[in-house]
């Protein structure tokens, strides 16, 4: 079987066109010089300090911390890492991220982590500061 090489929607079996970098047929196809003029990437930056409740060694804290980090990372989608007070039995400080094309769905999404971690048993949210970055 032959293989085909294609150029952006239209394919020619008899002749073999030459390829095209992706950039150059992305400009080609909408009409644009810049490909940074159309991308648009949107981080969210969510810090949450917990009060762990009643632990009685760092490996409560360490039970607690990782349940909550799995279920943010399965249910939001969202990356999850302890940022800090990991020698502290009392308290824990999460760093969660996400990246979108869109400011109002990055900040709906961390205001959702925001309402999941409230009702979480076996912590309590503290102080929490949110960050929406844009590329351009």
């Amino acid at each position: 079987m032959e293989r085909q090489r294609c150029r952006l929607f239209s394919c020619d079996s008899d002749a073999l066109p030459s390829t095209v970098p992706l950039a150059e047929a992305i400009d080609d196809l909408y009409g644009n010089s810049s490909l940074e003029n159309r991308i648009r990437m949107v981080i969210g930056v969510l810090q949450v300090e917990l009060a762990i409740d009643e632990p009685r060694s760092l490996k409560d804290k360490r039970r607690v911390v990782n349940s909550l980090k799995a279920r943010l990372h399965q249910r939001h989608q969202v990356s999850v890492a302890e940022v800090g007070s990991q020698d502290d039995h009392h308290t824990a400080v999460l760093g969660i991220t996400m990246a979108s094309s869109s400011v109002p769905y990055c900040q709906g999404a961390l205001d959702r982590v925001l309402r999941m971690i409230r009702v979480q048993r076996g912590c309590v949210l503290g102080d929490h500061k949110t960050e929406i970055l844009t590329g351009q």
